[in-house]
């Protein structure tokens, strides 16, 4: 008769064991969902560089400020074969100089002719020092993306360390803090890598002139950021340029209690309008955001211990 008793209660108690691991794997579900995502874009990216290869297509990162606004540093190009009598002025190409083999610049054509093809950058006064053949060419300019690049300089740092993170934080037992750490590890290493490749505010000096009275005078520079940023020298001008844009600073006369040495100290800040700021906040928001909509992984499976118990 005791036995009659226990049982319904054990059958009304079975449901609600059952039905915790339900709940329990929702959560890993969207972290799987949002995994398999990322991997296939991965490997997608990685089929479509390899087709490009096999194609004769190149890709370059522009390190340097000498094609202006047209392709910033840190712009991604894309070349295609060309030959010597394919190009017209106008055209950007990619090319090795003469006598300087390893180093590859990206200029665009301002003349071809029976002695071979004239290379200058935009933000440069003058021509390149150099006539090209078709040895010398790697590839005209198919596609321009810019700040594409710096992803591609960061994406091998950003993967070693993640995957060093991934495998430091299989040590921690609680599933939980493996997460927490995991998030918090994550952000870390993307402010690491951007700290050393600086892609979001910098810029470059060009060249200096004097003023006629030989106090003062002027420096032309280029940004060579990600944001468009103030560019300022104390007890001078200041000006604001977008990426890769070139502009002219007045310089103070040099005093005494300035810098050793001589020169000037150019500071520079991004310069964002109000929505760009709120963007540029919700983009540094993104591990917080990731914790509230994603969620991190549970302690453990409270319905597998139950059961087991």
């Amino acid at each position: 008769m005791d036995l009659h008793r226990l049982t319904p209660s054990t059958t009304a108690s079975a449901p609600t064991t059952a039905a915790a691991p339900s709940s329990a794997r929702r959560r890993p579900r969207r972290r799987d969902v949002l995994l398999v995502a990322g991997t296939v874009l991965a490997l997608g990216l990685l089929v479509a560089l390899a087709v490009l290869h096999l194609t004769g297509a190149r890709t370059f990162v522009v390190r340097t400020a000498s094609m202006g606004t047209a392709a910033p540093v840190g712009s991604l190009v894309v070349t295609t074969p060309v030959t010597v009598d394919e190009l017209r002025a106008g055209d950007v190409v990619t090319f090795t100089p003469p006598g300087r083999t390893g180093t590859t610049f990206t200029h665009r054509v301002v003349d071809v002719d029976a002695t071979g093809v004239a290379t200058r950058g935009d933000a440069n006064q003058s021509d390149d020092p150099w006539r090209l053949g078709d040895a010398d060419l790697v590839g005209r300019a198919a596609v321009l993306l810019p700040g594409v690049g710096w992803l591609a300089r960061a994406l091998p740092w950003l993967v070693v360390g993640g995957v060093a993170l991934w495998a430091v934080t299989l040590l921690v037992p609680s599933r939980t803090h493996r997460s927490a750490l995991r998030v918090v590890g994550s952000t870390v290493v993307v402010a690491a890598v951007s700290a050393a490749l600086r892609p979001f505010a910098a810029a470059t000096v060009l060249w200096t002139t004097a003023s006629d009275d030989g106090l003062g005078g002027a420096a032309t520079v280029v940004s060579t950021g990600l944001l468009p940023s103030r560019l300022a020298v104390e007890h001078g001008s200041s000006v604001v340029l977008a990426s890769g844009e070139v502009g002219t600073l007045d310089l103070p006369a040099l005093s005494a209690d300035g810098p050793a040495g001589g020169g000037f100290v150019v500071s520079i800040a991004p310069h964002l309008p109000p929505l760009g700021w709120l963007v540029f906040a919700l983009v540094c928001c993104l591990p917080l955001l990731w914790c509230l909509l994603v969620g991190l992984a549970p302690q453990g499976a409270p319905g597998r211990r139950s059961a087991a118990s």
